[in-house]
């Protein structure tokens, strides 16, 4: 079978080759039917029409002469009477013998040849779009168990005529001839002819995110890890502020992601108290926090990148994101989300390292106060109320799963906390006070720490990796008078 099946595949790619070389030919009659070009292109036809017959007389191909055979013996007597017409020197009937009876009949052997691959392996072909980052790499997201790939499709000048892999790449005019069952887009190439679309160009665009993707690929990897003792969870002064590695002999990992809201923070600790041997979590906060709603905000668009890898129902998971998955779950491999991200993240790591490594600049500075501002300009006591509710049930879930809670409140700079709204202040310690006393946990709260330089900010807000070092020193120091 799978013998069988190999020797198929090639077949079908062959015959491919040999459509769009009908499909070339038919592009350069136009300059005259007895050009060199094409009758060398017609000689290679005849020669490939040749080797198929053998190929699907074989023993191993026998099986599928039957479903063919028919068309197939047309398109060779067609060959036949394209050779005789050539001797007529009638140049109008080589065209309309070729261009409308042999191109149309021989795709019609081609796609009947593909259906019936199709039905005996039981995979579906599929058509990727782009010839770039993403569809080079395809193979690694496509279950070769459920697809196979037929052609790659590209309008671009210095793809054509290409292989990617052995397989052909063709241009969009040239695509419409074949049956698709599977139309992967990579790019900006859209079609109504595919029986199923997965526009994976979109779903980057708009659920892929690098921070987002990174904790939770961070999450995975450390998922059956039985030494991990920690996790931090929270916004992105506790993702740049939180350097686990000054953390070490503890073992953390950090889940913090720039504007994710408490809900988001919930949703990890859900998952991560399934763990074993998990000792305590680094809840980080903002002043804001209770003020701020990501599903309310500017930044709602986020909430896609969640809903791509989140497994629980809620009332975040997007219907049009669960629609993708379910599509892609049957091509893709299951863990195409955590693939995606290994793609994805060679650009997204270097630019990282490089932004947070920064120190804070004269703009910046200059703009901690506008950052402030803005940061401050929520009032919204439903949302308070909301998230007070969510962060006790955060605790409360940690405390009945003997993981400690520990709030925290990142240092920044006083280009910003000179700024920062004395109301909101005021309501976030007074909740934190009452939360910390119900529930007998501790806070580290630095957010006006006069231990911090200029030299320890990338902007006004952010820890650069210099602070974040410093930061978690005091971190550790903590967790010793805790655990040792």
């Amino acid at each position: 079978m799978l013998n069988d099946s190999k020797l198929l595949f090639e077949l079908e790619r062959f015959a491919l080759d040999q459509g769009i070389l009908m499909l070339k030919t038919q592009e350069i009659m136009r300059k005259g039917v007895f050009e060199d070009q094409v009758i060398s292109n017609i000689n290679v036809l005849i020669d490939g029409i040749v080797k198929i017959a053998k190929l699907i007389r074989t023993a191993q191909c026998a099986y599928i002469f039957d479903e063919v055979n028919e068309i197939f013996n047309e398109v060779g007597s067609g060959y036949e009477e394209l050779v005789l017409t050539y001797k007529t020197n009638n140049s109008d009937k080589i065209i309309s013998l070729f261009s409308d009876y042999l191109i149309p009949r021989y795709f019609e052997f081609r796609n009947g040849l593909s259906n019936y691959i199709d039905n005996f392996t039981g995979l579906q072909s599929a058509v990727i779009s782009g010839v770039n980052f993403i569809s080079m790499n395809i193979n690694k997201l496509i279950d070769a168990s459920k697809v196979r790939i037929v052609a790659f499709i590209s309008d671009e000048s210095e793809h054509n005529g290409k292989f990617i892999d052995n397989i052909a790449v063709v241009d969009s005019k040239e695509v419409e001839n074949i049956v698709v069952d599977l139309l992967i887009i990579t790019d900006n190439y859209s079609s109504s002819k595919a029986k199923t679309i997965i526009d994976l160009r979109k779903f980057v665009e708009n659920s892929y995110d690098f921070e987002t993707y990174r904790a939770y690929k961070s999450f995975i990897s450390y998922k059956n890890d039985n030494t991990i003792n920690g996790f931090v969870t929270g916004l992105s002064y506790a993702e740049v502020g939180v350097d686990i590695n000054e953390l070490k002999p503890y073992n953390v990992v950090n889940l913090a992601v720039s504007s994710q809201d408490l809900f988001y923070d919930y949703q990890w600790v859900k998952m991560l108290v399934q763990r074993q041997n998990i000792n305590f979590v680094f809840i980080g906060l903002s002043y804001y926090s209770f003020e701020y709603d990501l599903s309310k905000s500017n930044m709602k668009d986020k909430m896609k990148i969640y809903s791509s890898f989140l497994e629980e129902e809620n009332e975040r998971i997007l219907p049009d994101i669960k629609l993708f998955k379910q599509v892609a779950n049957k091509v893709f491999k299951y863990n195409f989300i955590e693939i995606l991200f290994d793609i994805l993240k060679v650009v997204g790591e270097s630019w990282w390292d490089s932004y947070v490594s920064r120190k804070m600049e004269k703009n910046d500075i200059e703009m901690g106060r506008d950052l402030a501002f803005k940061d401050c300009s929520k009032n919204y006591p439903n949302t308070v109320l909301k998230n007070i509710e969510i962060l006790i049930k955060m605790i409360s879930l940690l405390q009945s799963n003997n993981i400690r809670p520990i709030l925290l409140v990142c240092p920044t700079s006083k280009y910003y906390y000179n700024f920062f709204s004395q109301r909101i202040k005021n309501e976030f310690k007074e909740n934190i006070k009452k939360i910390t006393e119900d529930f007998q946990i501790d806070i580290i709260d630095l957010f006006e720490s006069e231990s911090f330089s200029d030299n320890d900010f990338y902007d006004a807000s952010h820890l650069n990796k210099e602070g974040a070092q410093k930061f978690t020193l005091i971190l550790k120091e903590y967790l010793d008078n805790i655990f040792k």
